[in-house]
């Protein structure tokens, strides 16, 4: 060979990709280790604390939508119902120790177990769509002007007229808020409460007035 002949350049092939190494290797595979599924990639305990996650969420959602479509609305109705109940029973017990004839005990015997009954079914509703009556707020309503009326009607020897026309009073007032209250719900479940306390209401209001005609 001459040694002043020039030396061709050395030929470059193409890289087609079926030989030799990809210099750009490194970025295509990193590329491909990011890539997996929703739920394909990650550790066991990873794919649990998922469904775990997703679980709690949708628990929250529907005691959220539970309470937004629960009866609030009526509560303060029933409330207020519920402590006229206690009033009615607490007159009805005080009455039962100081009445003298006999038609008028088995009338306040009978108006402290239904309306008790009632108040149970009140409460046991209210409690059910979250909200617990304490013993303060069913005393509200107690009316120390009614215990001073029973006193005096007690001295003056006419205990069993004037129990029976308060209790009648209230038994007048309680029926016109149960027949509010059923008005105002949509409540299946309630609505059969609130008839329930209606009818043993009207029934108790009758004898009542029978008592005040005999009297």
């Amino acid at each position: 060979m001459n040694p002043n002949q020039p030396v061709p350049p050395p030929q470059i092939l193409p890289n087609t990709g079926h030989s030799g190494h990809n210099p750009y290797e490194f970025i295509v595979a990193g590329k491909q280790t990011k890539r997996s599924s929703f739920l394909g990639g990650g550790s066991f305990f990873g794919k649990i604390a998922l469904i775990l996650g997703s679980a709690i969420v949708l628990i929250v959602v529907i005691v959220l939508i539970s309470s937004a479509l629960s009866p609030k609305g009526i509560n303060p109705k029933l409330t207020d119902i519920a402590e006229q109940q206690q009033e009615i029973v607490r007159v009805a017990e005080a009455a039962s120790q100081q009445a003298v004839g006999q038609d008028t005990k088995n009338f306040v015997t009978n108006v402290t177990f239904s309306v008790s009954s009632g108040q149970q079914q009140i409460l046991g509703y209210l409690e059910k769509h979250g909200t617990k009556v304490s013993a303060k707020t069913l005393a509200l309503k107690q009316d120390s002007q009614t215990d001073t009326l029973l006193t005096n009607a007690a001295t003056a020897g006419n205990f069993d007229s004037a129990a029976t026309q308060k209790l009648a009073s209230s038994l007048q007032t309680y029926i016109s808020s149960l027949k509010d209250a059923y008005n105002q719900t949509s409540s299946a479940d309630l609505k059969q409460i609130l008839q329930s306390d209606y009818a043993s209401a009207q029934v108790l209001a009758t004898q009542a007035k029978s008592l005040q005609t005999s009297n």
